[in-house]
């Protein structure tokens, strides 16, 4: 399967204040949707869309996976639908926007694991998909890192367990000052994670904004990618690759890495950089859009941090729908990749990819305005992005995923304890 489906359940991290949260559907057929903020009587969106479509809804505050570190009954987001559709989160608020790709409910896991910026408010956001789901959340993070709980900040070190009970439909969020990238989360039923900042300066110098994706399950994590850095924003990019096991490693631009389990590289890219990398071992990797990267006294420029999951090669997918004009004063562009002997399938046509070195794969940006379909007989990319004045959004347009869709569930039983928090 990939991202397309017919049930998905999602929430939205905590953003700066007055942030809109947005629900994009797109469709490839005729399909009735249900959209359903479950919290306290519940609002209920409810729309049909004809072939090629989109729709975007929006929720407010309430919404936002907060106060952190409680449980927040039925504080979820569902959207259904009678036939398969793309579902795409943004939290938008000017100069602090960014979204994420929703993966449809039977492809969620039990286990994941945190990536997320340094000294920015990092968020793990968890949503239970059923009753009686046992989340255990074992930090990686530095000593003391302060998280926010019950209106006090609470001090944790690296290793301590967070154990939480869930019911269908309920949220908690993760929410702490330090970076948790590396952080696992595992659970006894399948649930969605997301995880980001609510306004990550990246690098220091520059002006603060909101970072999200949703996370797939680390079964999903790869071996094999494509990476071309955005164009067009005035400043670079930068790439992290976080491990899942001991003694990874890989080749990027000719330089050696080796990292162990829940660990990250992260490594600078400039806006022609494109190449093409392997790992020994399954790896996450993320793109980070950063900001300001030079006291010069330049506070007028194009783009901002944001954080965009990079799927492997082996997670491509043949039909993408999706929205091109997002945000209609953003430049809005789609990252195209496919193998060399596979881009003159792509429909509508598309022309002179570019080549990159030492690699079987191209790349192509094209400027999107409108709703965009894509499709091919051969596996291919699509990722998001768009930018303006010190802010930007991307993430990718869908993926291949794993169905689990209850398989294996039963046999996993965790013995939870809850843990005492201390100052």
């Amino acid at each position: 399967m990939d991202h397309w489906g017919t049930n998905f359940v999602l929430s939205f991290l905590r953003n700066v204040d007055n942030a809109a949260n947005r629900i994009v559907v797109t469709t490839r057929e005729l399909t009735d949707v249900t959209i359903t903020f479950h919290e306290g009587t519940g609002d209920i969106r409810v729309f049909q869309l004809l072939a090629g479509e989109s729709r975007t809804e929006t929720f407010g505050f309430d919404s936002t996976a907060y106060p952190p570190l409680t449980v927040l009954t039925n504080k979820a987001i569902t959207v259904e639908s009678t036939a398969k559709v793309s579902v795409y989160g943004l939290s938008y608020v000017k100069r602090s926007t960014d979204g994420f790709l929703a993966l449809p409910t039977p492809s969620l896991g039990m286990d994941y694991m945190a990536v997320n910026i340094d000294d920015d408010r990092s968020q793990i956001v968890i949503v239970a998909v059923q009753d009686m789901t046992n989340v255990k959340v074992t930090l990686k993070t530095e000593t003391n890192n302060a998280c926010w709980e019950n209106d006090n900040w609470y001090y944790y070190n690296d290793g301590v367990v967070l154990e939480l009970n869930m019911m269908s439909h309920d949220v908690v969020n993760v929410y702490c000052s330090r970076e948790t990238t590396g952080s696992r989360i595992e659970s006894n039923k399948p649930i969605a994670v997301l995880s980001g900042n609510k306004c990550a300066s990246l690098p220091d110098l520059a002006l603060c904004d909101h970072v999200v994706e949703m996370l797939p399950p680390i079964a999903e994590f790869g071996l094999e990618f494509v990476v071309p850095a955005p164009s067009g924003q005035r400043y670079g990019a930068m790439l992290r690759v976080v491990a899942l096991y001991d003694v990874t490693s890989f080749d990027i631009k000719g330089t050696n890495h080796n990292i162990d389990s829940r660990r990250y590289t992260d490594v600078k890219l400039s806006q022609s950089d494109v190449f093409c990398f392997t790992s020994n071992k399954p790896v996450l990797v993320v793109l980070f859009m950063i900001g300001k990267d030079d006291d010069n006294h330049d506070d007028i420029y194009d783009g901002d941090a944001f954080l965009m999951l990079i799927p492997p090669v082996n997670k491509y997918t043949t039909e993408y729908v999706f929205k091109g004009n997002l945000l209609g004063y953003y430049t809005n562009k789609a990252m195209i990749i496919a193998h060399r002997d596979d881009t003159n399938y792509i429909s509508p046509s598309v022309s002179a990819f570019e080549i990159i070195a030492n690699c079987d794969y191209r790349v192509k940006t094209v400027l999107v305005n409108n709703v965009k379909t894509v499709t091919s007989t051969k596996p291919f990319a699509v990722l998001q992005y768009g930018y303006e004045f010190r802010e930007a959004y991307g993430f990718p347009a869908g993926m291949r995923i794993t169905s689990y869709d209850g398989k294996g569930y039963i046999n996993r039983v965790f013995i939870i304890r809850f843990v005492s928090y201390s100052t």
